[in-house]
């Protein structure tokens, strides 16, 4: 800690006031007393005695020019003491020794502040304080702790799609229709599918899926009664399933982030600005103040990559703080849970059967973040023929990768299997490389398995993806699949994919099953965009000496109302020509195609209708929905994300399909649509539906309903300059202009104005036509039994 008194640190003006108050001070000196000392005892005595002087000085903190004057005080030895307060004000830190007592407030010596220097200039009043950034309190910064969009509860509402397809080829007619009809209310949505088959003999109805959802938002968690499919975790096997099943669901906070993410930190000396970036992309800009500082779990992408903090202090200086990380979708936060539980029947036969459930079973599933690095999970499956049980776990080698491995085991009238599971995964540049492999013994059983089938004995695979600069990538391949049918499959692929710049982009790919002969394929797509919805692309394959050559030219469909196109052209007379398009109340698809003489064609039309304050025809609607209210203005163009889905029909209303849920949606309208006199709350909002559910947005815009007109008196003059006029429901008074011309706003159909002057007044009666154009002059009006 070092400590001077200096001649004037600069010029100022004169401190006579801080001067003289500095002397009155030393005249008058406070009592002081240490703690547990008593007024009364001979140590107080002795510290009255020796009471450190006041000082009122102008204080500045590593040379930011506060101009602030604080009160401190100075020992006999020429301590100085600051007052707590004002060392919290300051942000510095309370060192840990026995305060001064003065006047009731703790003093603490600021040399007792590691590596603390201050200089005092007696002759202008002044101390200046040099502190590092560590003796500063530290700040802490939480990327993660923003609150979730709270999603609005829906009302009673519904929806019904339908894709109806249509195709003749051949002399025969096949014609099938997809329904799918949801209802939705506070206690959640239900959702049931089905599908209709037929031709020109019979017609066939299969159920789909039947399903009520119940989100639990604040919980992370969803229970869904009815059609299903089972968590799997490491090892299992996923099933369709109709029972019970409860479980977590982190996609009802979508910025919830449930992987462990990174914290990084730095120090300031000075109030300063922190830029984030993630991966060399920024993330977010911070203003800190003096002292040590930590950002917390920062949002990160799966794989390797580095966190950069840019600190900037008000000084301009600049520093660079950059640290590694590797995250994988794999692993948890610390503590956090992620877990599902099942119990149900086994559905076979999807798609082809309605209703058959076969096979009761009750599994669990539950993984647990035990470190940021290793992740634990226990799977247990039960049937009354079979049960399994398993444990795996997820490890995390910041430098290498993530190691992943279980074991489980089996019971069954077949007697007891084990399975043993180990993987390995790398996502780095310029190389990423992922090995897996999963061995049975022959009579293991689980979930999902035939029961006399045997799970294959060995099922490996090695992926490897190498990112060459400037020159596109490379991914390598291979599959070996044991079934213990004695002839194990191996197949090894390879594929290049780059940019050619303006000639588009090209793929080339290799695959060959090594265990059997003429299994060799080969491979090139290219594809160059000509514009922002066109694209033109070439396929060739080459496979048992046979080459195929597919060209086409497809241009997309746009968000909003509009028509798309594809033509593909062949070898062998083959050609396929599709021709949609879509408004906002459905998608239209045409096609005609032929291959080695046989020809077709098919029409496929799909839509939806939402039952929501009305009904309402859209397209297809496969996620959540809003109804928009722009009331009595027609034809405004509404916008999702701006990007443009629709207009208000003659009522101001229109429906916006494919709502993200639980997200916020940006649902904006066109200003320029508006009218003249409208009156305009916001032109932007955002909706933030549950899940396959519907919302009603309503703007707050309204026509204003204004007007002008002139009143008259009885014997023809006009009301006078200064009047006021006031419409009957509305507090706000309009003053009269000249020749009794006044501005009115907010007028309804029929309305009573009361003007008024000098202590007069009288009432009239005035209409507002419907349809009148946006400033309507209204004409003359007399207010009668009253003269200028």
């Amino acid at each position: 800690m070092r400590v001077t008194s200096i001649r004037p640190l600069r010029s100022s003006g004169s401190r006579t006031v801080a001067a003289l108050a500095m002397l009155a001070a030393s005249v008058a000196r406070a009592g002081m007393t240490f703690p547990n000392e008593l007024p009364g005892s001979p140590a107080a005595h002795q510290m009255v005695a020796e009471s450190p002087e006041e000082m009122l000085l102008q204080f500045d903190l590593n040379k930011q020019d506060l101009d602030e004057t604080v009160l401190l005080l100075r020992g006999k030895d020429g301590t100085v003491y600051a007052a707590a307060s004002d060392l919290k004000r300051w942000r510095l830190q309370t060192p840990d020794v026995t305060p001064l007592m003065h006047n009731n407030e703790a003093f603490f010596p600021l040399k007792a502040i590691p590596d603390l220097s201050y200089q005092i200039d007696e002759a202008h009043l002044t101390i200046a304080v040099t502190a590092p950034a560590r003796a500063f309190l530290p700040s802490a910064f939480d990327e993660a702790s923003k609150p979730p969009a709270l999603a609005a509860k829906p009302g009673l509402g519904g929806f019904f799609n339908y894709d109806l397809y249509a195709e003749r080829s051949s002399g025969l007619t096949h014609q099938s229709g997809l329904f799918e009809a949801g209802i939705f209310n506070s206690f959640g949505v239900g959702v049931g599918s089905f599908l209709v088959n037929g031709d020109d003999v019979s017609r066939r109805f299969t159920r789909l899926e039947t399903t009520w959802t119940k989100d639990f938002p604040e919980r992370l968690t969803s229970l869904r009664l009815g059609d299903s499919i089972n968590d799997a975790g490491m090892w299992g096997r996923s099933v369709r399933f109709g029972g019970i099943q409860y479980g977590t669901n982190f996609g009802v906070q979508p910025g919830f982030v449930a992987l462990p993410l990174q914290s990084i930190g730095g120090q300031a000396a000075l109030p300063s600005t922190v830029e984030l970036y993630v991966n060399n992309v920024l993330s977010g800009t911070k203003e800190v103040a003096p002292g040590p500082f930590s950002i917390t779990n920062v949002p990160v992408v799966t794989g390797q990559g580095n966190v950069r903090l840019v600190v900037r202090d008000v000084m301009g200086r600049e520093q660079v703080i950059t640290q590694p990380f590797y995250a994988s979708a794999r692993l948890l936060a610390q503590g956090l849970h992620d877990y599902s539980y099942e119990l149900g029947g086994v559905r076979e036969n999807y798609g082809i059967d309605s209703n058959d459930y076969v096979q009761p079973f009750i599994a669990a599933t539950h993984r647990l973040g035990l470190t940021e690095r290793f992740t634990g999970e226990v799977h247990a499956e039960a049937q009354a023929q079979r049960q399994t049980l398993g444990v795996g776990a997820v490890l995390l080698a910041p430098s290498l990768g993530t190691f992943n491995a279980a074991i489980a085991a089996s019971h069954s009238r077949e007697g007891v299997g084990g399975l043993v599971l180990l993987g390995f995964e790398r996502q780095a540049s310029p190389v990423s490389l992922g090995v897996h492999a999963q061995m049975t013994s022959s009579r293991f059983t689980q979930l999902g398995l035939e029961s006399g089938m045997p799970a294959p004995r060995l099922l490996a695979n090695v992926n490897m993806g190498v990112a060459i600069p400037h020159n596109g990538s490379l991914g390598l391949a291979y599959v070996y699949l044991d079934d213990r049918g004695g002839h194990p499959t191996q197949l090894a692929s390879a594929t290049y994919s780059t940019e050619l710049g303006n000639l588009g982009f090209v793929s080339l790919s290799v695959s060959k099953a090594l265990n059997q002969s003429g299994s060799l394929s080969v491979g090139m797509f290219w594809t160059k965009p000509m514009g922002q919805r066109t694209t033109s692309s070439v396929n060739v394959t080459r496979q048992q000496n046979r080459t195929d050559v597919l060209t086409q030219l497809q241009r997309g469909l746009p968000p909003g109302d509009g028509v798309g196109y594809s033509i593909e052209q062949g070898d062998r007379r083959t050609w396929d020509v599709e021709l949609n398009a879509q408004n906002r109340i459905g998608s239209y698809m045409l096609e005609g195609a032929s291959h080695e003489g046989q020809t077709g064609v098919r029409l496929d039309v799909s839509g939806g209708v939402a039952i929501l304050d009305g009904i309402h025809f859209t397209r297809r609607i496969t996620d959540s929905f809003a109804v928009v209210k722009v009331p009595d203005f027609p034809n405004v163009r509404v916008y999702a994300d701006n990007q443009l889905v629709g207009k208000t029909g003659a009522g101001g209303e229109a429906l916006v399909p494919r709502l993200r849920a639980f997200e916020k949606n940006a649902i904006s309208i066109e200003q320029m649509d508006l009218p003249f006199d409208a009156k305009v709350g916001t032109l932007s909002m955002d909706a933030v539906p549950r899940f396959r559910s519907g919302m009603v947005l309503e703007f707050p815009v309204s026509h204003a309903h204004d007007a002008v007109l002139t009143l008259a008196l009885d014997d023809g003059s006009r009301l006078p300059v200064g009047a006021t006029v006031k419409v009957d429901g509305q507090a706000q008074e309009f003053p009269v202009g000249h020749d009794g011309v006044v501005y009115l706003t907010g007028l309804s159909a029929r309305n009573r104005l009361r003007a008024g002057w000098r202590g007069q007044h009288c009432d009239v009666e005035v209409p507002f036509p419907a349809g009148a154009e946006p400033l309507p002059d209204l004409g003359t009006f007399v207010c009668k039994g009253v003269r200028q």
